[in-house]
């Protein structure tokens, strides 16, 4: 017969399979009841399934578990030669390769100079650089300078995690993240925080004991009709409608992308309706200085909790990030910045994105802001992206800017991928105020692939 669609087949010596034809069936009716007290006592020695053969299930000793896979060593990720090329040895033989540059900057080069990563090495992995793949997993985080509780302090942000093909479903993923988060706390973090797709989502909120943020704060801006179209799933009918471009709205406004002051000088001038008669000046930034620090610390205040967005932070994210270009433009009004804006246009999730990645602006610069999140509009539009994405939360300052530029909050069904956020406090005094989205300050800056 069939078991779950496999045949069902036993060669194992002397099973039942081997009995001859005047087996069960060639038993006088009411045999069975024919059977004196303590018949099965009574069977002699090989008969049925005691006969089974040294070796079998059966035949184990009390205590045998030679069946279970051998526990496996784990360790720190090290500051030393070969380490890299094993992290993306194991990334690149579960079909998710890496840039070794990338890793080097993410992993070694973060301005905290912390290493929160843990491995678990494979059965007899040799430990030279040129060997084959050595690791059955790894658990990775990006260690970060945060701001929680009035204070700047280290914490963690849960980025890579991968187990090998051949070493699932043995727990490693659990037990290798307990040890980094271990470590992280006896270095002083105070938290680790992350977006968990849907597939992984359930082993951090259920045991690992984070909290969670959801949702991500998606905001999408539409700016070509062919993306709304296809994400409607319109099917036949979609054809009926043109791809068109769609306009840029700022503060109630409504100008034509194209003609957003794109090229020429980079210099242009505005004035912030918050500051009547102010003058800003809009410039490129190449890199940053202590007047972004002191920008952001003009937004955070006292009560945002999220990445210290300084100017070692900013320079590091968005400007030294290998194999990346940010387009990053501030607004400045003598030796302030009084708004900034930073924008990249990425081929992802079958269309054209623009990633509107930071939007930051002083109390009463929102005009600022809005000409800056306008050209970046623009900018997106002139390289061909199909919409706009960006993170932020409702309370924070520049969501009124982005809502008058025409981002909307983007239906989870309508997302390309599934994201949650969370966090686990490894302070227990701060368990109660980052539980509390209204506090936190996200934007793409948090992610770890854009």
């Amino acid at each position: 017969m069939y078991r779950c669609g496999v045949p069902e087949t036993d060669d194992k010596a002397g099973d039942h399979a081997a009995k001859p034809p005047s087996d069960h069936a060639a038993k006088p009716p009411g045999d069975h009841a024919a059977k004196p007290p303590g018949d099965h006592a009574a069977k002699p020695p090989g008969d049925g399934h005691a006969a089974r053969p040294p070796g079998d299930h059966a035949a184990r000793p009390p205590g045998d578990h030679a069946a279970r896979p051998p526990a496996l060593a784990t360790r720190p990720m090290r500051r030393e030669p070969g380490e890299l090329e094993r992290f993306g040895r194991c990334f690149a033989g579960n079909g998710s390769p890496k840039r070794p540059e990338l890793l080097a900057w993410q992993y070694l080069d973060n301005p905290t100079g912390e290493l929160f990563v843990d491995f678990a090495l494979a059965p007899g992995a040799p430990e030279a650089p040129e060997a084959g793949n050595e690791l059955a997993a790894i658990y990775a985080t990006l260690p970060v300078r945060f701001r929680v509780a009035g204070q700047v302090a280290l914490a963690t942000q849960s980025v890579d995690t991968i187990t090998d093909a051949g070493f699932r479903g043995r727990g490693l993923f659990v037990q290798l993240a307990k040890a980094t988060y271990a470590r992280a706390a006896a270095a002083g973090a105070k938290l680790v925080y992350g977006f968990p797709n849907g597939q992984s989502a359930h082993g951090f909120f259920e045991r690992l004991g984070w909290t969670s943020l959801d949702p991500v704060p998606f905001l999408i801006r539409p700016l070509r009709t062919r993306y709304l179209v296809e994400r409607l799933k319109l099917g036949a009918y979609a054809r009926l409608v043109p791809d068109l471009p769609l306009f840029v709205s700022v503060d109630g406004v409504i100008e034509s992308a194209g003609s957003l002051p794109l090229v020429g000088p980079l210099v242009h001038r505005i004035v912030g309706p918050g500051r009547p008669g102010r003058r800003n000046t809009i410039e490129r930034v190449t890199r940053f200085d202590e007047r972004a620090t002191a920008l952001w610390h003009a937004v955070a205040g006292e009560t945002l909790i999220g990445i210290e967005r300084d100017a070692r932070y900013l320079n590091w994210r968005l400007i030294d990030k290998p194999f990346e270009h940010y387009d990053n433009v501030a607004a400045t009004s003598g030796d302030r910045m009084t708004a900034l804006v930073s924008h990249c246009v990425k081929d992802k999730h079958g269309g054209r994105i623009g990633y509107l990645m930071e939007a930051l602006a002083r109390p009463g610069a929102r005009g600022a802001l809005g000409a800056l999140v306008s050209r970046a509009l623009g900018d997106m539009t002139r390289r061909g992206a199909d919409v706009a994405l960006a993170w932020c939360l409702p309370h924070a300052p520049a969501y009124r800017t982005l809502r008058s530029s025409g981002f909307v909050p983007f239906p989870e069904r309508l997302r390309p991928i599934e994201l949650h956020a969370g966090v686990r406090a490894f302070d227990a005094g701060l368990a109660d105020p980052i539980a509390d989205r209204r506090r936190w300050y996200l934007s793409y800056l948090d992610s770890d692939t854009v």
